[in-house]
């Protein structure tokens, strides 16, 4: 009698098995992750407790994400620093835009730009464009004025004569750009600010220095968006170029107030159609309009995703309102308690204490998931997001924003490893797209082609402008480029006089030329003129230092 080899038999068995479910997932590209063990109600010896168990294959083992299946349309990702939140954001964002929901990402660490066009979306880099956070949305000036200063108020942490005097300021902005027929911006307030501390007292001039130092760190975006637009694709708002975290706190609050005014206009959806994703949403202080959007987003096809190191740190109302919850690794005793009670839903101890265990021994990359969907908690492993960098249109951007010559653009983008014709191909996208300007410098030591992004005013006149700022530095020359309708292109400090400094195209009208330099004559020491070297003739003016464009950086010293 032949004995049969058993562990042969297990191992062709375990092959089968293997073979059987392979063929029954390998179809399902919706999947992104596998449920590796559920929570369950199981007999131990005679009494009952909570345990992780394996779950049976054919049952079901991957994990999809499918936000219309969900009592609320929201989802909160929490975990320590490098415990995998982003690449399981990534594999959701990838499957919302699978499934034809747009999405709208506050990135601020720009992780997120680089797979742009995976999910087909637009990258607004936050210093250089963004939404206007002044604009009206139907208010009267009155009423809007209130609500900014209060919600600089709570970012800012400003106090009430603070917040009293910006008021007055935002006022005043209003009254006198809605005057001229205008939209209020942000550089219009910065500069009703610089009025109000000429009129000041000392203490009041101090006052409104520090605010406008605050404002400051919000920019002056070159470009502003038309939220319309923004909300027709998916966007990617990169905001690490806002150094400072309350500065991103207020764009991100100056995008979701106007947000919540839009929903609240917009037809009601049985499904979801926008999702906003706001990394780090511990920024987000309590009485953010995020709270209103998760409470009343549903019904108007808008879902949220938060992603935070601290649960604690966000606003309870967003932790309330989340159906989904994905949680990482976490050792912070406090932030662990907290998160193991949200997840166990506070009842039964054993319950309690077995989720605390095994979020406390999760591997990078595993989570514990539980939703409206998914009632018991579930030790979830993500797959590896593998997607391609797609898009590198901000390294464009950031590397053209003081203007740079072609070929030293080409060049720098060749050396971090991307290819001619993806080089080429991303430059003619952001051209399109207003994001990149190009001109061509005809004479002189500065000629060739060159490309500048973000350009407040013709590509010749900005890239110019900064020309001159780096030929006064490198005579040592203290300067900085203004190119406001405020005041001159480039203000330079000389010999303890204050020289004007301005760049002429030969685009604008001599008479409106000859009474913008006039108006610089009484401010300033000395007033300089840099002329394109066709229109150098038509501007001879008395009192006017000039020069020709192509001679300028060889023939002016200190």
């Amino acid at each position: 009698m032949n004995i049969p080899n058993t562990k042969l038999l297990n191992a062709k068995l375990r092959a089968a098995i293997k073979g059987i479910l392979f063929l029954f997932y390998k179809k399902d590209t919706e999947a992104i992750g596998t449920v590796r063990r559920n929570l369950r109600l199981s007999r131990i010896g005679r009494g009952i407790s909570w345990v992780w168990k394996r779950p049976f294959p054919l049952l079901g083992t991957t994990y999809r994400v499918n936000l219309n299946r969900e009592i609320n349309s929201h989802i909160a990702i929490m975990g320590e620093s490098g415990s995998g939140k982003s690449n399981a954001c990534k594999l959701i964002l990838k499957r919302l835009n699978g499934q034809g929901i747009k999405t709208i990402i506050f990135d601020s660490h720009n992780e997120y730009v680089e797979m742009a066009d995976d999910i087909n979306a637009r990258v607004f880099i936050a210093q250089y464009a963004g939404i206007n956070i002044l604009g009206l949305d139907g208010m009267n000036e009155r009423e809007r004025a209130s609500e900014l200063a209060e919600m600089f108020r709570r970012t800012f942490g400003l106090g009430s004569v603070q917040t009293s005097l910006l008021h007055r300021c935002i006022l005043y902005t209003y009254n006198i750009i809605g005057s001229r027929g205008g939209e209020a911006a942000m550089s219009d307030l910065l500069y009703s600010i610089k009025v109000f501390m000429r009129r000041a007292s000392k203490t009041e001039a101090n006052t409104l220095d520090s605010l406008e130092k605050r404002l400051r760190l919000l920019g002056s975006p070159n470009k502003t968006l038309k939220f319309d637009d923004v909300l027709e694709n998916s966007s990617i708002f990169a905001l690490s170029g806002l150094h400072s975290s309350d500065a991103q706190q207020a764009y991100i609050e100056g995008f979701l107030k106007r947000m919540y005014t839009k929903m609240l206009g917009m037809q009601k959806s049985d499904g979801i159609r926008i999702c906003i994703v706001i990394d780090e949403a511990e920024k987000l202080i309590e009485g953010s309009s995020i709270s209103r959007i998760m409470a009343e987003g549903r019904k108007y096809g808008i879902g949220i995703v938060t992603i935070s190191q601290r649960a604690k740190g966000i606003d309870k109302s967003i932790r309330s309102n989340a159906s989904t919850l994905i949680a990482f690794y976490q050792r912070e005793p406090e932030e662990l308690n907290y998160i193991a009670n949200l997840i166990a839903c506070g009842n039964e101890l054993n319950r309690f204490i077995e989720v605390k265990k095994a979020m406390r021994e999760l591997k990078k990359g595993h989570a514990i998931v539980v939703s409206s969907s998914r009632k018991e908690p579930s030790i979830v492993r993500f797959k590896l997001h593998t997607g391609e960098r797609t898009y590198f249109g901000h390294e464009v951007i950031e590397a053209s924003k003081k203007g740079i010559r072609k070929e030293e653009l080409v060049a720098a983008m060749q050396k971090k490893g991307f290819g001619y014709e993806d080089i080429r191909e991303t430059a003619e996208k952001l051209l399109k797209e207003g994001s990149l300007k190009q001109c061509t410098i005809e004479s002189g030591p500065n000629a060739g082609h060159w490309c500048i992004s973000m350009a407040k005013n013709s590509a010749e006149h900005d890239v110019s402008v900064n020309l001159i700022s780096r030929h006064l530095s490198s005579l040592g020359i203290r300067n900085y480029v203004y190119n406001s309708s405020y005041g001159p292109d480039v203000v330079a400090f000389m010999n303890s006089e204050r020289i004007a400094f301005e760049y002429e195209t030969g685009a604008n009208s001599i008479e409106s030329a000859r009474k913008m330099l006039e108006g610089r004559k009484q401010k300033y020491a000395r007033v300089i003129v840099v002329i394109n070297d066709r229109h150098f003739e038509r501007y001879g003016m008395e009192g006017i230092e000039r020069y020709k464009a192509s001679e300028f950086f060889s023939v002016f010293t200190a």
